[in-house]
C-alpha cells in the first residue's frame, strides 16, 4: 500500500462515519442510502485488499528472514559435518566421511530442495553417530535444533512460493478498488448530498471536510540496532537476530546493521545467533509508530578440544 492509498482509506473512513452520522438527515431517501452502503462496500472492498497485500508483502520480509536462516543452519552444519569428518577420519572410515561431504560453499550456493536434502542428510548420519559425536562438541541438543531449523525452513519456502504469486495480483485490485470508491464518491455522494444544505449545513460541511485527502506520514513500528564482538568490538555480519515470540528473523549486513519492519508495539524477546558465538537474549519495549534503536554485543564459543 502507497502513501497516497493509505491516506485515501483514511478519508473513505472519516467519510463513511459523517454519512452514517447523518443517517436521519436522509432517512426518506433510499437513493442516497443505496449510495452510502455502495461507499461502505467500496471501503470495504479497499480494506481487504491492502490486508491481502500486507500479507503478501511480508513475503520480503519473509524473503530476508528465510536467507538468514539458511546463513545460521549453514554454521550449524559446517560445525557437525566437520566434526563427522573428524570422526571418520580417525576410525578410517571413508564411507562415512563421503557421506556428509559437503562444503559450507555448496550448502550456501545450492537451490533449496538440494539444500533441505543434503542438510537431512548431513543430521541423519549425525544422529546415527550421535554417541561417537560426543567428544567432538556434538549434542544432542544441537542436533535437535538443527533438524527443527530444517522443518521451518521447509516451511518457509513452501509458503513464500504460495504468497509470492499473489503480490502483483493483491496490488493491482488494490489499485482498482481505490479508484472506485474515488469514482463514487465523487459521481455520486458529492454532488447528491447537496440537497440538504440549507436542512442539515453543519453535516454537509461536515462531509466536505471528510472528503478532503490529508496527507499522513506512514509511521512505522520497528527495531533496529548494530551487532558487534566483545572483544574486538569488531561489527559482526551475519548474526541471524530472531524476535522469539513471533518468531522473525533477519541477519546484520557487513556494517553489523539489522533492522525489523512492520512490528506491533509490545515487549519482545531478541535473540542472537552466530556460528562460534554464545547465543544471546535480551528484551526490547517496542513504543507504537516509532523504530527502537539498541545494539548488542555477543561473546566468542569457547572451544571445545576433543580428549
Amino acid at each position: 500500500m502507497t502513501i497516497a492509498q493509505s491516506n485515501r482509506e483514511r478519508m473513505g473512513s472519516t467519510t463513511l462515519n459523517v454519512l452514517n452520522e447523518g443517517a436521519d438527515v436522509y432517512a426518506d431517501s433510499d437513493q442516497f442510502k443505496g449510495y452510502v452502503d455502495l461507499h461502505e462496500g467500496n471501503l470495504n472492498s479497499v480494506r481487504n485488499w491492502i490486508n491481502k497485500q500486507a500479507e503478501a508483502i511480508m513475503i520480503k520480509g519473509m524473503t530476508q528472514d528465510k536467507n538468514a536462516l539458511r546463513l545460521l543452519m549453514v554454521g550449524d552444519l559446517t560445525v557437525i559435518i566437520g566434526a563427522v569428518k573428524s570422526l571418520a577420519t580417525d576410525t578410517k572410515n571413508n564411507t562415512l566421511y563421503e557421506s556428509v561431504n559437503y562444503s559450507d560453499t555448496r550448502l550456501l550456493q545450492k537451490k533449496e530442495s538440494i539444500f533441505i536434502a543434503d542438510s537431512t542428510q548431513v543430521i541423519s548420519v549425525a544422529t546415527a553417530n550421535q554417541t561417537a559425536l560426543l567428544p567432538y562438541g556434538i549434542t544432542s541438543t544441537m542436533l535437535t535444533n538443527t533438524a527443527a531449523d530444517i522443518v521451518t525452513f521447509q516451511g518457509m519456502k513452501t509458503q513464500g512460493n504460495t504468497k509470492k504469486s499473489n503480490i502483483k495480483v493483491y496490488t493491482l485490485n488494490l489499485k482498482t478498488s481505490v479508484k472506485t470508491m474515488m469514482t463514487h464518491l465523487k459521481q455520486a455522494v458529492d454532488n447528491s448530498i447537496k440537497q440538504w444544505k440549507s436542512v442539515a449545513p453543519d453535516w454537509v460541511n461536515a462531509y466536505k471536510a471528510a472528503r478532503k485527502i490529508i496527507n499522513y506520514a506512514a509511521p512505522e513500528t520497528g527495531a533496529h540496532g548494530k551487532v558487534s564482538d566483545s572483544s574486538t568490538t569488531q561489527l559482526l555480519k551475519g548474526v541471524v537476530v530472531e524476535i522469539v515470540e513471533l518468531n522473525r528473523l533477519t541477519s546484520t549486513n557487513e556494517r553489523g546493521v539489522f533492522v525489523f519492519k512492520r512490528l506491533e508495539e509490545g515487549t519482545y524477546t531478541i535473540r542472537f545467533r552466530k556460528s562460534g558465538y554464545i547465543i544471546a537474549e535480551m528484551p526490547i519495549k517496542l513504543v507504537k509508530d516509532k523504530f527502537t534503536q539498541f545494539n548488542m554485543t555477543i561473546e566468542h564459543q569457547p572451544v571445545r578440544v576433543p580428549s
